[in-house]
């Protein structure tokens, strides 16, 4: 009988041992350190093992057709392979972040999407939420909204569309390389809310903190702008369409009639469409708002067309009230209190961005009105602090007496709003 050969571990098998070892150490040391929850860390283990396994698993000696194989080529290519893709994946998270949303309205949604700025995220539906990944190369803008489409006939038309507005891109774009997901869940309050805005919170389910919204511009900004030029409403020029805002009438009477189209997604990209294409869609938007009764989902399309171009492009504000009659503005203003939500939240971001001085008269008007809801009183205090500093200094004082009965007829509960008031009086 032949004699048995002897197992010996060369050289490079002792190296992957130790490769191995030194990992699995490593990500023992990450459990002190906080980190063992982390995707980096559960990979480190995992490449340790595979590699201490796969050497052992090598270095059997097998017999074909009376040659003796060692692993060690195997074991070779087992680690390269290991390795690349522990590589790979450490380059993936750096660039992609997944995520979930739970929680109210999410389930019932028909539609789900997550708009940053004209970047739709991909995502799917599933059984107790919504799942979505983002790009890293892709978030470019600064605010991303979650969209919730409910099904016909499941609630009033004016809710069929709702809107978690303005969250801050930081809220995503911290999470990449952090090696976690993000999980969110969104809680919906009751209708009884100062503000449009506290309708939804949407929660970190991590730090059980609210997620980062997009802070309105503070009046030292404002008043930068408006100095700058920007904000010279009345006497602007209409400004040069870019080259990207070219398109036929034909390109544009297709994109209204989709306003109303059954399909979300055409909805939706009609109005992103429109709004890119600047101020030559505004004249065809605002026909459509001064019908009587006009049909709703137009309605909404416009407003969100509008809001979207001004926030894609502060730039075009003072091209765009110029094409807007004071008729216009005053019937905007007006639909600060529309019975739908997400109409209030497209026209108050439209209407704050433009910064027109028209604004205030209708404002104060609506203000003043007892039927007038305190969501429409709140959204016409916020489109005044970005106008009101813009009217004369006489009729500025007039208002701002008016805007002090205002503040002394309200409750203890009206916090936001006395605060809005607070700071429309030190204008």
């Amino acid at each position: 009988m032949g004699e048995e050969p002897r197992r010996i571990i060369d050289p490079m098998s002792k190296v992957g041992i130790g490769v191995g070892i030194f990992l699995i150490c490593f990500w023992l040391l990450s459990l002190f350190i906080k980190l063992g929850g982390g995707i980096n860390a559960q990979l480190l283990l995992c490449t340790g093992l595979s590699i201490l396994l796969g050497i052992f698993g090598g270095n059997v000696v097998i017999k074909l057709n009376n040659v003796l194989v060692s692993g060690s080529g195997i074991v070779i290519s087992g680690v390269a392979g290991i390795t690349f893709a522990f590589l790979y994946f450490s380059v993936i998270q750096q660039h992609v972040v997944f995520g979930f949303i739970s929680g109210d309205d999410i389930n019932s949604a028909q539609v789900v999407n997550i708009d940053c700025e004209g970047y739709l995220l991909l995502g799917s539906q599933r059984s107790n939420g919504y799942a979505f990944a983002a790009n890293r190369a892709e978030l470019t803008g600064t605010s991303c909204e979650i969209g919730l489409t409910f099904p016909e006939g499941s609630r009033p038309p004016e809710k069929l569309e709702e809107t978690v507005n303005k969250i801050d891109v930081v809220s995503i774009k911290k999470h990449f390389g952090s090696g976690h997901k993000i999980s969110w869940r969104l809680d919906k309050n009751s209708d009884a809310v100062e503000t449009d805005q506290e309708r939804y919170n949407l929660i970190d389910q991590r730090t059980s903190q609210p997620v980062e919204r997009v802070a309105s511009l503070t009046m030292t900004e404002q008043k930068i702008r408006y100095v700058a030029g920007d904000w010279s409403l009345i006497k602007a020029a209409k400004a040069a369409e870019a080259p990207n805002e070219q398109s036929s009438r034909h390109n544009v009477e297709a994109l209204m009639a989709d306003l109303t189209s059954v399909i979300t997604h055409r909805r939706r990209s009609a109005r992103n469409n429109l709004a890119t294409m600047g101020t030559q869609s505004v004249e065809p938007l605002l026909k459509e708002l001064r019908k009587n009764k006009p049909h709703y989902q137009l309605r909404l399309g416009s407003y969100v067309a509008l809001a979207k171009m001004l926030r894609y492009d502060k730039n075009r504000a003072a091209a765009v009230a110029n094409i807007l009659s004071e008729t216009d503005i005053a019937m905007m203003v007006r639909s600060l209190d529309d019975s739908s939500r997400t109409i209030r939240i497209y026209v108050g971001e439209f209407l704050f961005d433009l910064g027109d001085p028209r604004v205030v008269k209708p404002a104060m008007q609506l203000i003043t009105r007892n039927e007038v809801g305190q969501q429409g009183r709140y959204n016409a205090l916020h489109v005044m602090t970005n106008a009101l500093f813009r009217v004369p200094q006489s009729e500025r004082r007039a208002f701002q007496e008016e805007l002090r009965n205002v503040h002394a007829s309200l409750g203890p509960s009206f916090v936001k709003t006395k605060a809005l008031i607070n700071k429309l009086l030190t204008m």
